[in-house]
């Protein structure tokens, strides 16, 4: 009896540091999705603002500033011991990290030209219809089999943005907005 007891306390305690472990994941997971949308959101805003005033020109130049400063950050947090990362070859580097860059600049120029001629509030639900910009890259790329559910699900998505956005076409610089705002979500699927 002494023994089975010792079983079940043993499980017991495996449990608990099971679950103390996935807690700890959970809290770390929620921490690190609340920073990355606080940050998003102030990042759309302070674009917004910047990107409308009539005498800023220059959303291609706005992201080559911030992907400049990111990649400085990226450079000295990678320098940390902890945080180094295993060096790229020169042709790994050409043929996956530098197609992804380029893909990643164009969509992010591309977003922000368009949020001269558009509010955040239509931007976003431009930038909604990822997922199938996404899902066709996949399919063209074949990484991705094709499948009613995902389809459904597609169309669903895509659909309702559709008809929120119809009424939304009023202004005079809104087509050519949306024209920049999905060449920008084209190459977000590229990227995904």
């Amino acid at each position: 009896q002494a023994r089975a007891l010792m079983r079940r306390l043993e499980r017991r305690i495996e449990r608990l540091q099971c679950s103390r472990a996935h807690a700890v994941w959970y809290a770390q997971t929620c921490a690190c999705i609340t920073v990355w949308f606080t940050a998003s959101v102030f990042i759309a805003f302070a674009n917004k603002h910047l990107l409308s005033d009539p005498d800023f020109h220059f959303p291609f130049f706005l992201t080559c500033c911030s992907n400049s400063g990111v990649a400085l950050l990226a450079f000295f947090v990678t320098r940390l011991p902890p945080l180094r990362q295993k060096t790229v070859k020169c042709h790994t580097f050409v043929r996956k990290v530098v197609p992804l860059a380029a893909a990643t600049t164009l969509d992010i120029g591309f977003s922000n030209w368009s949020m001269i001629f558009l509010d955040v509030a239509f931007h976003t639900i431009i930038k909604g219809t990822a997922p199938l910009f996404v899902l066709l890259c996949g399919l063209a790329l074949r990484v991705e089999r094709p499948s009613r559910r995902t389809l459904l699900a597609i169309v669903v998505i895509v659909g309702g943005l559709s008809l929120v956005a119809c009424d939304r076409l009023t202004l005079k610089d809104r087509p050519l907005g949306l024209l920049l705002g999905l060449v920008s979500v084209g190459f977000t699927g590229t990227r995904w």
